[in-house]
């Protein structure tokens, strides 16, 4: 499957951040034994939910996102890093793997090529890795569809010929599109253009966080907070303080969000 490099020096910032993450076993007995690589993928999916998704970043340093970037925001402020260079970060860890993947891109309602995962092929089987979306566990998809049981609740992911549909799925039987992803394959280049794009995206009006802690997503936009668990989302509006506490708590620097919202209020101070 393909594989591609973007920047240099790749392999020492990925050896830190397995150290850090804890993953740098898996990555050694995935690379000497494939009936581990199951097992390896879901160990790294696991623990790379510790990195939190956020556009925080995205605002401070508007270049792509490398894997040193990510481990050096991590250490320093506690940040991670919107869905592409995630995934990026994740298919160049399968690499070192010696696991098959490939990057592939979704439309989300809002804009096409908005969104990226991870396929991987392990033996006979394939996998959707999607971190981005805040899924941190591989899903078989090998059948022409599943429906995982997730804290953004029931997913359904739908594979017909090239094309993957994910939709939540509601007690009620109604479902809400999520994203339609493309199998086909995706160059460096594609890959690249579609990144530069997602810096145009609503998104960058606002400062967002989001990342799982214990069995909850906790979603932050500026002052509106989402606590998601088994599909249920509590939807709160906080002042300014509480919601950096919040963001404290999760290990993000609150000074460094503080700033990124400051800024996008008055964008010309």
């Amino acid at each position: 499957m393909m594989s591609f490099s973007i920047f240099e020096n790749e392999e020492q910032a990925l050896k830190k951040l397995a150290e850090k993450i804890g993953i740098l076993r898996d990555i050694e007995f995935a690379q000497k034994d494939r009936n581990y690589q199951l097992k390896a993928l879901e160990n790294i999916l696991k623990k790379i939910s510790a990195i939190p998704y956020e556009n925080i970043t995205k605002h401070i340093n508007r270049k792509l996102i490398s894997p040193h970037d990510i481990i050096y925001g991590f250490e320093k402020w506690g940040t991670g890093a919107t869905c592409f260079p995630l995934v990026y970060l994740l298919k160049r860890i399968l690499d070192f793997c010696h696991i098959e993947s490939r990057i592939i891109l979704a439309d989300r309602t809002y804009a096409q090529r908005s969104h990226t995962l991870v396929l991987v092929q392990i033996k006979d089987k394939t996998y959707i890795a999607d971190i981005g979306f805040l899924v941190f566990s591989p899903i078989e998809v090998s059948e022409k569809s599943v429906i995982a049981s997730l804290p953004q609740g029931d997913i359904l992911f739908s594979l017909s010929g090239n094309t993957l549909e994910a939709y939540t799925v509601f007690r009620n039987g109604h479902k809400k599109f999520r994203y339609k992803a493309y199998i086909d394959k995706v160059d460096k280049d594609d890959f690249i253009s579609a990144w530069e794009e997602s810096y145009n995206l609503e998104m960058m009006n606002h400062v967002i966080v989001s990342k799982l802690v214990g069995k909850n997503i906790i979603y932050i936009r500026d002052n509106f907070v989402h606590f998601i668990e088994d599909g249920v989302s509590k939807n709160l509006k906080m002042q300014k303080e509480e919601v950096l506490k919040l963001v404290e708590s999760i290990g993000i620097d609150k000074k460094l969000f503080s700033d990124v919202w400051q800024y996008l209020l008055n964008p010309n101070q």
